[in-house]
């Protein structure tokens, strides 16, 4: 066993090249490793849309999305399938079990379902595709600047589109802003009148002239050539010269009967707005994991600035550039760790000599740079998660360093040479710092086995800092040595009779008074949990962008105009906040997710979304809870709300109800009854409905005979009335970067329609006989719900809900779940919490079920150390030793308890157990070896153990202190967390434990190794 030890730390000159390459590996990996800002979630959510025109929201239900849901289930591994049906579109959301990370597979069995739907209701839509990407972010948004008309700015932007594609990191690029355009053909009333030719028949004829197929194959012996269509129209000037046969065999041209421009689309869908201005952008998608973001960034800035010289008319900006912020994250985490490092150093310089502090503080970056050239050689990826695990693991990875030291330290001091001293060393200390390392990985080991979006999230953290705390083991036992060896005057350790009397004074004050000690820290333990309710916050906290969003939501059935209003009106409160320094807008959806955590809108002209940045982060709070205020006062009819932009899963709400149920009536009925509930809590703000009572809805009461007398069809007499209203499309004609749509249509200002122009169209038969419409048809208005909602089978509502600032969404959920009760009971239907309460339990949940292996994990490294159930069960104790001052410290430096801190406890349990497994090792070793009594024993590991444990836990305090800055609030909940565990379990450890062995402890048992 000796020539083994001497044989390892003795090859010094392989030891230290080793290390070199592996460090220096690490450096290059850290300027070249892939990167980005956030982790990546696999693909478990995606979009089914479904566009068919002319259906009501029932008839899509009922025919298609229900018939589609049981195609799904025959899917193995959908946690979820939801749906929201409206007027002639649906969309359906599919979510994979959260356990899934093969996600290709089972998205491309329901690609077969949705193959297989098209083939079954093809003839009743015009669009069935399935979208399995909606996770992805849009991680840059560009705008175009521009004095140009709109239009022309969108020529552009489909230009710069297809220059930005030619870089290769892109995956996928969207318009944001896009006022669509069309080819209109103004084809009056007045017009169908005077030639006898219908709509349709100019239609039939435009179509007719523009067959896009080729019609055969020309083939030599030597050759061969396809046969082009016999009529082709690629421009808007042979579309003009189409030739139109009239009612009397005339010839004429379309530009002769019908006004032949191009415009936007009839209705326009979105607008975006950019401080104040019309503008259009660009999204642009990159793939996640695959990259280094930040160098994108660099070579799409170049790309950009190309662009801008070549063209003075327009300029391409930045709206939302995320390798800016990838960079910003790994800097400032980057400065945490430089911070926590210095900070480590200082800690080790102060309390040792300055010897074995520059020996200890030497294997800081070895081990950081190893840590990082391990990670980047199995794939890993730089983002805040990755990082923070470094910061997390600083002051662990000195640990078994400082121990080790210690130990070569005072045997050199007492006259061993410099082999005998590490040997020694290495042969007494190897097992316990192997068990102590184990029993850190247990703790981290349900982190890292969880599943789910959250585990996803965190996964990083755990990955980093096992293979840190393993490095730092292997370097204890080999680098270390290999240091001290050639440090001749090592063995100056420095004065230690302060930290000598301080650790007798604590043994002493456990091993005197066990009984007392023991009676105190159980009082300490049962006031802990009596104070242990949660205190009131946010589970998941905010980000630190300097970036919060509003989002506006009108009564469903509100024009793009009236969101737009409502949205210029916010802008003009922002623009009265000088702090203010960029109003981006989005009207009629959200806007691209150019943060992953945003929750995306619907495609609606009731909605907007508006986004704004101030000139500090850590003004968004008071500005947000400001414009709340303002808000609630300003608009009643519309709810207007301000968020700051969050970690953890998108929330739309802390309080989100789903009543579910196969009677709608009940379901309405048990729906407003339960609104009515949270709307009158004392604690929430904000309640609203997810649902829609009913909208007004124009109709027709056809007359079929006098249909038939008229030799009129009904497709005929509703293409007659899509003429009247937003027209009806024709054909396609190419134009340079896409083909544009041909509508025909008469009127050209759509806002001025109404019922009664309806009703004045004359309708013409393919005779060039004309009738007025109410000879067919008489209108009727129907209060029709125009949106239907589904959820996991069931018809479903939601009520959704805020809470006041500092109260707990999970304490208003229990204290009305009552009340919910017995209203399901009363109308039969059942309940699904979603929001904030069911992340909560997603969360909590992921971490419990993979919980019991690490404890498994750590009551096994105890038992292989000690071999003792005594033992393992008091070094257990110690744990709760930590969570005693968990509370205490939140509660002083005002954080709340929410995921991050119990992603702190779990860490702690793991670091608290090494102080007692080192000392419970010494202890053994002095009544074994050196043949002294259990009180003189634990006395005297208790002083030389003190140092070393003190400083552990300051090493660690110290370089968690960098993470509890409230300028990124997603730290500051663990790094207090651990803080705070450890001041109290460093104290009382040092207490508490001498008094339980001096009570469980038998001296002669252990001589006789019968523990």
């Amino acid at each position: 066993m000796q020539q083994y030890h001497k044989f390892w730390f003795l090859q010094e000159r392989l030891i230290f090249g080793l290390v070199i390459i592996i460090s220096l590996v690490g450096l290059f990996t850290w300027f070249n490793i892939n990167e980005q800002e956030d982790p990546f979630f696999p693909y478990r959510n995606g979009n089914v849309t479904i566009i068919a025109p002319g259906m009501s929201a029932k008839a899509i239900e009922d025919t298609i999305v229900q018939p589609f849901e049981r195609l799904l289930a025959t899917v193995d591994g959908i946690d979820r399938v939801s749906s929201e049906s409206s007027d002639g579109t649906a969309i359906i959301e599919i979510e994979l079990d959260e356990t899934i990370y093969e996600t290709e597979f089972y998205w491309q069995r329901i690609r077969e379902k949705v193959s297989e739907a098209q083939s079954k209701y093809g003839h009743l839509v015009s669009k069935l595709s399935l979208d399995d990407r909606v996770q992805d972010t849009a991680g840059v948004v560009l705008t175009i600047e521009t004095s140009k008309p709109l239009l022309e700015a969108r020529h552009y932007a489909l230009f710069v589109r297809d220059e930005l594609y030619k870089l290769a990191a892109v995956r996928k690029i969207e318009l944001i802003g896009d006022p669509g355009e069309q080819i209109d053909v103004l084809y009056s009333q007045a017009s169908m009148l005077e030639l006898g030719i219908s709509p349709e028949n100019i239609a039939n004829q435009i179509a007719d002239a523009n067959s896009l197929r080729n019609i055969g194959v020309l083939k030599g012996q030597l050759y061969q050539s396809n046969i082009s269509s016999l009529t082709r129209i690629d421009n808007i000037e042979k579309l003009k010269a189409v030739e139109i046969t009239t009612a009397d065999n005339k010839i004429v041209t379309l530009s002769d009967i019908a006004k032949v421009r191009k415009a936007p689309l009839t209705i326009e869908q979105t607008s975006f707005w950019l401080n104040g201005k019309k503008s259009i952008g660009l999204t642009l998608v990159v793939p996640p994991n695959t990259i280094r973001v930040t160098d994108f960034g660099d070579a799409l800035i170049t790309k950009i600035d190309a662009l801008n010289q070549k063209q003075s008319d327009y300029v391409i900006k930045p709206v939302f550039f995320q390798p800016e912020w990838t960079e910003r994250r790994r800097n400032d985490l980057a400065l945490s760790l430089f911070y926590s490092s210095i900070g480590v150093g200082l800690v080790l310089f102060l309390l040792m000599s300055k010897k074995v502090a520059f020996v200890v503080t030497l294997t800081i970056p070895a081990i950081a740079l190893s840590a990082i050239a391990i990670f980047g050689i199995y794939g890993g990826v730089l983002h805040q998660m990755s990082i923070a695990g470094l910061v997390i693991s600083l002051g662990l990875m000195v640990d078994n360093s400082i121990v080790m030291s210690e130990l070569i330290s005072r045997y050199r001091q007492q006259g061993f040479s410099n082999i005998a001293a590490s040997h020694k060393a290495i042969k007494e200390l190897y097992r316990p710092l192997a068990t102590s390392t184990f029993t850190t990985i247990a703790a981290f080991v349900p982190m890292l086995l969880s599943e789910g979006n959250v585990a996803d999230f965190i996964r990083m953290i755990p990955v980093v800092v096992i293979i840190a705390i393993v490095i730092s083991y292997l370097y204890s036992l080999a680098l270390l040595p290999a240091i001290t060896n050639n440090l001749a005057i090592f063995k100056e350790g420095g004065s230690s009779t302060r930290f000598n009397r301080l650790g007798e004074e604590l043994a002493k004050l456990g091993t005197r008074h066990p009984k007392l000690v023991i009676l105190l820290f159980i009082g300490l333990v049962v006031l802990s949990f009596m104070g242990s309710e949660q205190q009131g916050g946010e589970f998941f906290p905010k980000s630190s962008r300097n970036q919060a969003y509003i989002d506006i939501e009108g009564s469903f059935g509100l024009s793009l105009e009236a969101s737009l209003q409502t949205t210029k009106q916010v802008e003009h409160l922002l623009k009265q906040n000088d702090n203010i320094t960029n109003i981006i807008s989005f009207v009629g959806n959200s806007g691209p997710s150019f943060y992953y955590n945003l929750n995306p809108a619907p495609h609606n002209p009731h909605v907007a979304r508006v986004v704004f940045e101030t000139s500090s982060n850590e003004l968004i709070p008071g500005i947000v809870e400001q414009l709340n205020q303002t808000f609630a006062k300003q608009f009643t009819s519309t709810r207007v709300q301000a968020r700051e932009i969050g970690q953890g899963p998108p929330i739309e709400a802390p309080i989100e109800i789903r009543v579910l149920g196969d009677n709608r009536k009940q379901l309405l009925a048990a729906s407003e009854a339960i609104f009515s509930l949270v709307n009158n809590h004392h604690d929430t703000t904000d309640a609203r409905r997810g649902y829609i009572v009913g909208k007004p809805t124009l109709g027709f009461e056809v007359n079929e005979l006098n249909l038939q007398n008229a030799q009129i069809k009904r497709s005929e007499l509703s293409n007659m009335i899509s003429w009247r209203t937003t027209g009806i499309n024709v054909t396609e004609v190419p134009q340079e970067r896409e083909s544009t749509p041909v509508v025909l249509r008469e009127n050209q200002d759509i806002n001025h329609v109404d019922s009664n122009y309806i009703m004045n169209t004359v309708v013409m038969n393919h005779q060039g006989q004309t009738f007025p419409l109410s000879l067919f048809a008489q209108q009727r208005f129907t209060g029709e719900v125009p949106r239907l909602m589904r959820w996991k089978g069931f018809n479903s509502n939601v009520i959704k809900a805020n809470v006041k600032l500092g109260v707990d969404a999970a304490s208003v959920i229990e204290n009305l779940l009552p009340k919910l009760n017995k209203i399901t009971e009363q109308y039969q239907v059942t309940l699904a919490l979603g929001g904030e309460a069911e992340e909560t339990s997603n969360s909590n949940d992921a971490l419990l079920k993979t919980l019991p292996i690490g404890a498994i994990l750590l009551f096994s490294a105890l038992i292989l150390q000690f071999n003792s159930f005594r033992i393992s069960g008091l070094i257990m104790l110690t744990i709760p030793l930590a969570m005693i001052g968990v509370k205490p410290t939140l509660a002083i430096v005002g954080v709340n308890f929410g995921f991050m801190s119990i992603l702190g406890l779990l860490a702690l349990t793991g670091i608290v157990v090494n102080t007692a497994i080192i000392l419970i090792d010494t202890v053994l070793v002095k009544i074994k070896e050196e043949k002294a009594s259990l009180s003189t024993a634990i006395e005297l590991a208790t002083i030389e153990r003190f140092r070393p444990v003190l400083l552990s836990a300051c090493t660690t305090i110290v370089g968690m202190i960098p993470l509890t800055s409230p300028s990124s609030p997603l730290w500051p909940p663990m790094a207090w967390t651990i803080i705070g565990g450890l001041i109290t379990s460093t104290v009382l450890t040092l207490i508490v434990l001498p008094a339980c062995l001096t009570l469980t402890l038998d001296e002669k048992k252990i001589r006789g190794d019968k523990i």
